[in-house]
C-alpha cells in the first residue's frame, strides 16, 4: 500500500485549470440565443413596470411638506464649528436637536418618526 501524499499547490492549480476547462466547454456547448431571450411569462405573472400604476403610487413624495429632500444628505455633510485649542489641536462641535415628526415615505402614507435636525435620517457628522 502506497502512502497518501498531500496535494501541493501544483495539484490545486492543475485541478482549478481542469475545472475552468470543463465550465469552458460546457458554457460553449449551450445555444447562443438562450442567454439573450427571457422566457415568456406564464399567465397571471407581470413584469415590472407594465399596467396602470397602484392606486396611490402616481404621486410623488412632497418633500416640502416633510422639510427635507432625502437625497440632499448624500452631499449635505456637517462638519462642525471649528476651533484650536491652545496645543494645536482641532476641536469640532457639532449641535443636534431630536424631535418627532410625522414624516411621508410614498405618496400619502405618513408615519411618525424621531427625527435629527429635522430631517430623517440625521445630519452625516465629519471629522478628519
Amino acid at each position: 500500500m502506497k502512502p497518501s501524499r498531500r496535494a501541493g499547490r501544483r495539484d490545486f492549480l492543475r485541478m482549478s485549470g481542469y475545472g475552468a476547462l470543463a465550465v469552458a466547454m460546457g458554457a460553449a456547448a449551450l445555444p447562443r440565443d438562450s442567454a439573450r431571450k427571457a422566457p415568456a411569462l406564464a399567465p397571471g405573472l407581470h413584469s415590472h413596470g407594465d399596467g396602470p400604476p397602484m392606486p396611490g403610487f402616481n404621486r410623488e413624495v412632497d418633500h416640502v411638506a416633510n422639510g427635507f429632500n432625502p437625497t440632499d444628505t448624500l452631499t449635505d455633510f456637517d462638519y462642525g464649528v471649528i476651533s484650536t485649542l491652545h496645543g494645536g489641536r482641532t476641536l469640532r462641535e457639532y449641535r443636534l436637536f431630536s424631535g418627532d415628526k410625522d414624516i411621508e415615505v410614498a405618496p400619502g402614507a405618513a408615519f411618525p418618526a424621531w427625527v435629527y435636525n429635522g430631517r430623517l435620517p440625521g445630519p452625516t457628522l465629519r471629522a478628519r
